[in-house]
């Protein structure tokens, strides 16, 4: 079995376990990382989606990675440096940074190449943004067509799905 056949089954039963999940989570258009000229903006569900929050919060490590393609894929996380007790989603992307992964299969806590890009949080979504030129430049070159979007949060939770990569051929507006 693939590499990329076996990810895609672990992403169905993962989302399998959680119906409320799918049907927020599994729109298209609500989860598609936008590739621009300039930046990658990738969309994540928020932190503890789908159960309640932990009070008092459970101090751990927090990942969200994003692999694009296959065979020569291009791996970014944005994670926390150290553990966190993140008593919202806001709190902890302050402690966390972007990094390149050598391999789809390095653990986020081992990605130590930094790159430029930032990360924000609302009460619905995580919003990664990649404004690395050369990790934009190897998207946009390779031009993948899907992306595993995958989500780690403390006590071994965590989310993965596939996502289509859309390419804007213009500039992006707004937040840059």
């Amino acid at each position: 079995m693939k590499h990329t056949h076996a990810v895609g089954l672990l992403a169905a039963l993962c989302c399998a376990t959680n119906v409320q999940a799918q049907k927020l989570w599994h729109k298209p258009e609500a989860v598609a990382p936008e590739v621009y000229q300039e930046r990658i903006v990738a969309v994540f569900p928020p932190l503890y989606f789908g159960t309640p929050r932990p009070d008092p919060p459970v101090a751990g490590f927090y990942a969200w990675k994003i692999v694009f393609g296959d065979a020569d894929a291009i791996t970014v996380v944005f994670r926390t440096d150290s553990a966190v007790a993140a008593t919202s989603d806001r709190s902890m992307m302050r402690g966390g940074a972007l990094y390149l992964c050598e391999s789809p299969q390095q653990p986020a806590l081992e990605c130590t190449t930094r790159l430029r890009g930032s990360a924000r949080s609302t009460k619905d979504f995580v919003e990664i943004e990649i404004t690395d030129p050369q990790v934009v430049a190897w998207v946009r070159q390779r031009r993948p067509e899907v992306a595993m979007r995958q989500q780690f949060e403390p006590g071994g939770r965590f989310h993965v799905d596939p996502a289509i990569v859309v390419y804007r051929e213009h500039k992006s507006v707004g937040k840059q």
